[in-house]
C-alpha cells in the first residue's frame, strides 16, 4: 500500500508565528487591543479573501501530489464543512477530512451536514468520486482497554 500525504489547511489564518499575528495571510488579523486572538477583517469589496487564498493552497496541494487535506475546527475559524464544500468545487481529486468533536453535533445533524456537503460540492461530490470527503471524530479508533 503506498503512502498518501495530506496537507492541513488552517481555518483561522495562516502564519508561521502565532494565530492573529500581523503577518497572517488572508483576511485574519490580530485584535488591535490584544496580543493574541484572530478576527476576520473582511470588508465588502475586497478582491481577495482568505477563502480565495485557501482555494489557491488547495489547488497547489493537489498539483504537488497531496492526496487530501485536513480541516480542523478552530474556535475562531471558519466552519470546516462549508470550506470543504467550497474547496471541493475548486479541486478535481483532493480529498477532505473534517475533524470535529462528536459531542458538538447530533448524529442527525452530522448526517444532514454530510448530505449538504455532497450537494454543494456538485459533480465533485461523493456520488461521482467516492472517498473525497471523510470525517474524523475526536477519539475515534482509540481502544478503551490497555
Amino acid at each position: 500500500m503506498p503512502i498518501e500525504f495530506f496537507s492541513r489547511l488552517p481555518l483561522h489564518g495562516e502564519t508561521q508565528y502565532i494565530p492573529g499575528d500581523n503577518r497572517n495571510r488572508g483576511d485574519w488579523n490580530r485584535l488591535p487591543a490584544e496580543s493574541t486572538g484572530a478576527v476576520s477583517n473582511f470588508r465588502i469589496g475586497d478582491d481577495f479573501t482568505y477563502i480565495d487564498y485557501l482555494s489557491q493552497v488547495a489547488r497547489a496541494a493537489e498539483l504537488n501530489g497531496f492526496a487530501g487535506a485536513l480541516l480542523v475546527n478552530a474556535p475562531f475559524g471558519d466552519e470546516p464543512w462549508i470550506i470543504s464544500a467550497i474547496l471541493a468545487r475548486e479541486t478535481k481529486r483532493l480529498r477532505f477530512v473534517d475533524a470535529f468533536h462528536p459531542f458538538h453535533f447530533s448524529p442527525w445533524q452530522a448526517t444532514q451536514m454530510a448530505a449538504s456537503f455532497q450537494r454543494a460540492s456538485g459533480p465533485a461530490g461523493l456520488e461521482h468520486y467516492p472517498g473525497r470527503f471523510g470525517c474524523c471524530a475526536a477519539g475515534a479508533g482509540r481502544s478503551a482497554g490497555p
